[in-house]
């Protein structure tokens, strides 16, 4: 799809990974398509794993030689590691593109969720 460039055609007034969004076009490496009438999806694909930090495990074998038994529970500090992706989906009629960001915690979620809020509220304008 082609769309017609005007005078503010090349500010990009939103960055969602690699798809930038001007007041009259959405650009992704794929192409460009008219940012009116796009449909935008958002899916979350993050986990929250628990792990043990890397100074528990060196203070448990070198406290090991001074207290056995002690050093033993520092074993159980456990940390969260959030990781996962965001899949954020723009589509023009069969025309389709998908991003996938990489997330660290929650509120990187949170503001991709927001970001495209925001352009779906541009997109219906």
């Amino acid at each position: 799809m082609s769309v017609d460039p005007g005078p503010t055609a090349g500010l990009v007034i939103a960055r969602i990974a690699e798809i930038h969004v001007t007041p009259v076009a959405v650009r992704t490496p794929a192409g460009d398509l008219p940012l009116a009438g796009s449909m935008w999806h958002v899916t979350d694909s993050w986990r929250a794993e628990q792990t043990t930090p890397v100074w528990a495990v060196l203070a448990a074998v070198f406290g090991s030689c001074v207290a056995p038994g002690l050093s033993l529970l520092l074993l159980r500090v456990k940390r969260t590691v959030h990781r996962g992706v965001v899949e954020v989906a723009v589509a023009h009629g069969a025309w389709r593109y998908v991003a996938r960001v990489p997330v660290r915690n929650p509120v990187e979620a949170r503001r991709l969720h927001d970001e495209v809020g925001y352009v779906r509220a541009l997109a219906a304008l």
